[in-house]
């Protein structure tokens, strides 16, 4: 059978200690029709460099396109790695981050088996800075997913609701850029708005297989507090911009909610918003939890979009 090309893109950025073993999980993956893109973006280490000397080695991976620019940040990189990919399927994956040997393979099998679903994304094993595993289920242990909802019709929900899908985890078509968008380059947490606008036209399905490792390390971890509280608006921002995608009245009024937040998120410190916060985070967890046990009765009639 014939493989489709699957371009995997790499934005790289001070990634020295990692970057080669991230190469490598593509070279070793068991699927042959691969091209391989990485973006250098303006690294200060020898990422670079590495990248060059593993990929310039003989019969290592003869389909590639490597490229060093001056920095311009994650999203503007990402985009510009895809109107360069020439594949029929775009997996992301991070220069810290490992694919698993199936983990292309898995993916791109469920996608030409359901030709309605445009992208699908798959369970990561955590590791540390050492490649040390730290969970099974990157997903769960982050951000406490829940997989029957991913692999029910409720899948919408619970990722809207409860954000719980990590980096390296998507593959999709990439025609479904020209049907949603390429990455908003005004926002930094690009992921966010990006599964926002796949989860509203219903274009993206979960599998049980893990396709990725996905690495937390001292740099990824260690950000500022003002770099959070940055990234919390933008999320809250990008909550606002798309509420008016989804017909479901709930998740419509929850990513409106988030008004609120901007309000709150303009003090550094705000007891109200501590309280205001636990309290939406228990409702939803309650929510989910009537979901997932199939007693829920909160749907709007008519709701066709799960």
């Amino acid at each position: 059978m014939n493989q489709p090309l699957v371009s995997v893109i790499m934005p790289s950025f001070n990634h020295s200690k990692y970057i080669e073993k991230s190469i490598r999980s593509v070279i070793n993956s068991n699927y042959n029709n691969i091209e391989l893109l990485i973006i250098d973006d303006g690294s200060k280490d020898n990422s670079f460099e590495i990248a060059r000397k593993i990929l310039g080695g003989q019969n290592i991976l003869t389909n590639y396109y490597l490229e060093k620019q001056e920095n311009c940040g994650i999203v503007k990189t990402l985009n510009n790695l895809i109107f360069r990919s020439k594949g029929e399927y775009i997996a992301l994956l991070a220069s810290d981050d490992m694919l698993t040997p199936n983990g292309i393979e898995d993916r791109v099998l469920y996608l030409e088996k359901n030709k309605m679903v445009d992208a699908v994304f798959g369970r990561a094993h955590l590791m540390d800075q050492y490649d040390n595993v730290i969970s099974l289920n990157a997903s769960k242990y982050l951000y406490y997913a829940d997989e029957k909802l991913l692999k029910s019709r409720y899948i919408k929900y619970e990722l809207v609701l409860r954000w719980s899908a990590v980096g390296p985890c998507l593959l999709l078509r990439k025609n479904l850029y020209d049907k949603i968008g390429v990455y908003n380059e005004k926002y930094c947490v690009e992921d966010r708005d990006f599964y926002l606008r796949m989860l509203a036209i219903n274009k993206i399905a979960y599998i049980d297989k893990v396709v990725s490792m996905y690495r937390i390390h001292n740099s990824n971890i260690s950000r500022s507090r003002e770099t959070k509280r940055n990234n919390r608006i933008q999320c809250a921002n990008i909550n606002i911009d798309n509420y008016k995608s989804f017909r479901s009245i709930l998740l419509s009024v929850y990513l409106r909610s988030y008004k609120i937040d901007n309000l709150f998120l303009k003090v550094k410190f705000n007891i109200i918003y501590i309280v205001y916060k636990t309290l939406r985070y228990f409702i939803i967890a309650i929510y989910l939890y009537l979901l997932k046990i199939n007693i829920c009765k909160m749907f709007p009639r008519g709701d066709k979009e799960i």
